[in-house]
């Protein structure tokens, strides 16, 4: 197991869905879901609180993520060092995944929705041993609802 994350005096430990920003039972599901095929060594539910923003900020300054400028130039600024393997969108390796392909635009890649889970279920076993899964509420649609209702 590895080490526990405090944020507000509450610890965060793997299989902990305290915090959750909602009570969406499909959404429990699916992140339960995500839980058990990772397997992170915890799970952090951003509730965008100044206490949790602290707190992921002085963990970012710990392991020099981040690094503070000039403050007297640029106050309140900092440097986000992103990690030397994180590498960006490739177009080749983008899909949209639907049932059916007439979902996906002309110009976009598309596979059927199962024909990628088998491909990537075995590829995302375990991964995030050793690390912390961050979720992250937020909505796609502009809507007839408030995110915060349909979420």
């Amino acid at each position: 197991m590895g080490a526990r994350f405090k944020t507000e005096g509450i610890t965060l430990k793997k299989g902990d869905l305290i915090m959750a920003l909602t009570s969406n039972q499909h959404v429990l599901d699916w992140v339960k879901e995500m839980e058990e095929l990772m397997t992170p060594d915890k799970t952090i539910w951003i509730d965008g609180s100044e206490g949790q923003l602290r707190a992921l900020r002085e963990q970012a300054f710990a392991t020099g993520e981040l690094t503070e400028l000039n403050q007297e130039e640029l106050p309140g600024c900092v440097l986000h060092h992103t990690a030397k393997n994180d590498v960006a969108r490739v177009e080749d390796r983008t899909f949209i995944c639907t049932k059916n392909k007439e979902d996906a635009a002309p110009i976009n890649n598309w596979m059927e929705t199962s024909e990628m889970k088998a491909k990537l279920i075995p590829m995302y076993t375990g991964v995030m041993k050793g690390r912390t899964m961050y979720v992250i509420p937020y909505c796609m649609e502009i809507g007839r609802a408030s995110c915060r209702e349909r979420v």
